[in-house]
């Protein structure tokens, strides 16, 4: 990832490629091949006019793409593992080494849709965003933290022998609930770069571990 970061015109190209696939993906229990559609058109809006409310948009398709993909291809036990080895290394790769940080300072500048930004205030633009005056009107949440919790929680509800509330199993919505708590925690802590999936991923796991014993 450190060593596409030095190469904008390859991640975009990679970036944009996933884009589409997973926009396609995500519409086309709806619109079939006609999913083509509004992939092109959210792709085009990314790449000619890349503000935050689009960045936001293209990574919200693009993680329910991945979510969807992982979720309902690993059962609970190998999507626990995968969550608990991510969380560590997004813990040393943020507090120790410092490269994600580096990594999503890169990304930011590039305007593609690997972070959610949540705007601070009401003038917030993305154009023109530089560094740290950026940084200060803005909060940004990596695609991959919203990812990740989320594939334990397609897994459960895929895979789980728990029983049904209304149309969710109460194991996928506890671990839901166990996310959404941890990202409440995460986005209070605003100030200075933080591990999102230590905050996200433990909680998630602990709601899905008291929803089997239930």
């Amino acid at each position: 990832i450190l060593i596409l970061s030095r190469f904008k015109s390859v991640l975009k190209l990679i970036m944009y490629v996933l884009i589409f696939v997973s926009i396609y993906y995500v519409f086309y229990p709806f619109a079939g091949v006609f999913s083509a559609i509004p992939a092109v058109f959210i792709l085009a809006l990314l790449i000619k006019k890349p503000n935050w409310i689009i960045i936001d948009i293209s990574a919200l398709l693009l993680s329910i793409g991945i979510i969807s993909i992982f979720g309902i291809s690993l059962e609970p036990t190998p999507a626990i593992v995968l969550l608990a080895v991510l969380a560590a290394y997004d813990a040393v790769s943020v507090y120790k080494t410092k490269h994600m940080i580096s990594l999503a300072e890169s990304v930011t500048k590039l305007k593609l849709p690997m972070l959610f930004v949540i705007p601070l205030t009401k003038d917030f633009s993305f154009e023109g965003i530089e560094g740290e005056k950026g940084e200060k009107k803005a909060v940004y949440i990596g695609v991959g933290d919203i990812v990740v919790p989320n594939i334990l929680v397609v897994s459960a509800q895929c895979f789980s022998a728990s029983p049904y509330i209304g149309f969710i199993k109460l194991s996928a919505l506890m671990s839901l609930f166990g996310g959404l708590f941890g990202l409440a925690v995460l986005l209070r802590m605003v100030g200075r770069p933080h591990a999102g999936l230590p905050f996200l991923n433990i909680p998630t796991i602990a709601a899905y571990f008291i929803s089997q014993l239930l």
